[in-house]
């Protein structure tokens, strides 16, 4: 599959086009490095993982900033930004050559670009002699999962650690289970919307960064899939609340914005639909300010879904969780059947049976799995 890349420079910023090309050159290069000839099945790899793992790390940071508390308290773990580090081994973000900042799409997390962002770094060094960091924002809600027995089950390599802390009530390290967040659990999530994200994403770059000429030159600000319009609200934010002042708009603190597989813009979903013209004679902007304050008032009181609404069909925390168990199990034993459905079956809610039953049966009605 191939990735689609493109990039958008910031006003005034002409001599960091060849900045972008270098961050993104990268990523170009690793669809052909990976690619087979028609000539050939196989190739050798240039460079394995290991090469990766010797020069390249990867560090999980936090930055206390606590979390809006007006309709409902936040678990502590929300009070603080939290991003994933990828960089050379000692080295050091504000003294880096250029400086990547990805935002992760709608289903995902900071961990989407873990392969990625590793191998970005090393290519940087190894072909262009260029100290590349990657820093990769975790949303604020993603900060409400629980998960303390997915990652004991993989320290364990045991998915039985997992299965008994979330079904079974058993403890680690004191702490238990308080079961799959419902609506009613999270009134505070109607408070986690574009602003807190657009400001986790400055707090990140200006605290890494803390000089603005820098960022001007070397930080680049973009994601995947919803990274895309993310990006496009960030570059376009009033941090100080004043339009008068320019300074610290998001724009003002980058040398440029990219995209992948996505489109940077406000609008991005009806701009692919209608095209620019159209949307002008639309007024969504208009549209958009008398809905948005109904939305936020349904989201506030609960008359409107806070959780994504879409358990009925097995998209939920539940079912994700079960994918990565087995997930890791195909990661342990890879030449081994996955059984992990099977064993548990007694056990998961009927959430992860409509999930299944969603993808692989061969039609809404019957209700056999395929």
């Amino acid at each position: 599959m191939s990735n689609f890349w493109y990039c958008v420079q910031t006003p005034k910023k002409e001599p960091y086009a060849i900045l972008i090309s270098l961050v993104l050159f990268p990523i170009l290069s690793i669809n052909a490095a990976g690619c087979h000839s028609h000539e050939t099945d196989q190739e050798d790899p240039i460079w394995t993982d290991t090469d990766v793992e010797i020069i390249v790390e990867m560090e999980q940071r936090q930055i206390y900033s606590p979390a809006p508390n007006t309709n409902g308290s936040p678990p502590e773990r929300c009070n603080y930004v939290k991003y994933l580090r990828f960089g050379l081994k000692g080295g050091n973000t504000e003294n880096a050559d250029a400086v990547v900042v990805m935002i992760p799409g709608i289903l995902a997390g900071s961990n989407t670009f873990h392969y990625m962002a590793k191998q970005m770094v090393y290519m940087a060094k190894k072909q262009r002699d260029t100290r590349l960091e990657i820093l990769v924002s975790e949303r604020r809600t993603n900060n409400v999962e629980d998960l303390i027995g997915i990652n004991a089950a993989e320290e364990d390599m045991d998915v039985q650690t997992a299965i008994d802390y979330y079904y079974n009530g058993a403890e680690i390290n004191g702490n238990k289970f308080e079961g799959f967040l419902t609506d009613e659990d999270v009134p505070f999530l109607s408070e986690f919307g574009l602003d807190l994200v657009v400001r986790d994403v400055y707090t990140i770059i200006s605290t890494e960064v803390p000089d603005q000429l820098d960022r001007q030159q070397k930080v680049f600000v973009g994601g995947h899939s919803l990274g895309g319009p993310l990006s496009a609200f960030f570059a376009g934010w009033d941090f100080d609340g004043d339009p008068e002042t320019k300074e610290d708009a998001g724009y003002m603190n980058v040398a440029g914005l990219f995209g992948l597989d996505t489109v940077i813009s406000s609008n991005a979903i009806m701009s692919l639909i209608t095209g620019s013209g159209l949307l002008d004679l639309m007024n969504v902007d208009e549209v958009t300010n008398m809905s948005y304050p109904l939305l936020v008032k349904g989201i506030r009181e609960g008359s409107l879904n806070r959780v994504f609404p879409l358990s009925s069909i097995g998209f939920c925390d539940e079912t994700f969780m079960m994918i990565e168990l087995a997930a890791m199990l195909a990661d342990w034993y890879p030449d081994e059947e996955s059984t992990v459905l099977r064993d548990f079956e007694q056990t998961y809610s009927s959430n992860i049976e409509a999930g299944l039953k969603f993808v692989h049966s061969k039609n809404l009605v019957d209700p056999q799995v395929a």
